[in-house]
């Protein structure tokens, strides 16, 4: 792991809570790759983990929170369908380091982020029971950073802090040894909102 992925430990498994969104949730496209993912980016919300399309049950999306390390942009999680008597979900943070500006409108091409911006995607095991039975916690299972694996696609960021709304078209590969959960994602959401 690296320094600056260490950095970031903290942020991405604290304790969410967040606004809840249904609506266009859909089971996503098997077809989707980082060649097509362009013309896909126009479509509705479309989660795909390893190749096979996802339904989720909910997403929630949570904005900025202050760490001594760094700030969460914003955080967006899918909740997937129960397996083997747990919940998963796809946990995408975009963080910045301290000291880093941030004005909205903002664009973010996740092939080449500046220096002192993080993408990370986690696979997460949720440890609570009902609505969001991952706002009590989750063990983090497996991870992919865009700095030791391979991002492409956009984020966009609208709005003031605090009322921001985030929309992204993400592929996600592992690079690194050892991936069996997450090896590869690729998520498609529009306007989701990011309440402090």
């Amino acid at each position: 792991m690296s320094k600056r992925t260490g950095l970031l430990g903290i942020a991405i498994v604290s304790a969410l809570v967040g606004c809840h969104s249904s609506d266009g949730i859909g089971a996503g496209d098997a077809s989707m790759s980082s060649v097509d993912l362009a013309s896909t980016c126009a479509s509705g919300t479309k989660v795909v983990l390893n190749g096979v399309p996802q339904a989720p049950t909910d997403m929630i999306g949570t904005g900025s929170l202050q760490l001594s390390c760094c700030t969460e942009l914003g955080t967006v999680r899918f909740l997937l369908p129960p397996s083997n008597a747990t919940i998963p979900e796809l946990q995408l943070t975009i963080a910045h380091y301290l000291g880093t500006p941030v004005t909205t409108p903002l664009h973010l091409e996740l092939a080449a982020l500046p220096k002192d911006w993080i993408a990370t995607l986690d696979h997460r095991e949720c440890l609570g029971s009902g609505s969001d039975p991952c706002a009590m916690g989750a063990a983090s299972i497996e991870r992919l950073s865009n700095l030791d694996d391979t991002f492409t696609g956009a984020v966009d960021v609208t709005g003031p802090e605090g009322a921001r709304v985030i929309t992204f078209c993400i592929d996600a590969t592992a690079h690194t040894a050892g991936h069996t959960v997450l090896q590869s994602a690729q998520l498609v959401a529009h306007d989701v909102a990011l309440p402090r």
